[in-house]
C-alpha cells in the first residue's frame, strides 16, 4: 500500500457575490499516483439562484 489520500486547497469570496477554490487531492494508496485538482467557481445571481462551474483535472499511472 501507498501513501494516504491527503487534501488541500485554497479558496477566496474576495468577488461579491463569488466563491473561487482551488483544490487538489493526492490519493497513492492503491499505488495509481492518482492526482486531481479542482477549481470551482460559484456565482450566486439570486437568493436562490446560483452557479457552480467546476473544472476537474485528473492523472494517474497504472502499474
Amino acid at each position: 500500500m501507498g501513501c494516504p489520500a491527503i487534501t488541500f486547497g485554497i479558496g477566496t469570496r474576495a468577488l461579491t457575490k463569488t466563491a473561487l477554490t482551488l483544490f487538489a487531492t493526492r490519493d497513492d494508496r492503491l499505488d495509481t499516483g492518482q492526482r486531481v485538482t479542482h477549481l470551482v467557481v460559484r456565482h450566486q445571481f439570486r437568493v436562490a439562484q446560483r452557479l457552480t462551474l467546476d473544472v476537474p483535472e485528473k492523472r494517474s499511472h497504472c502499474r
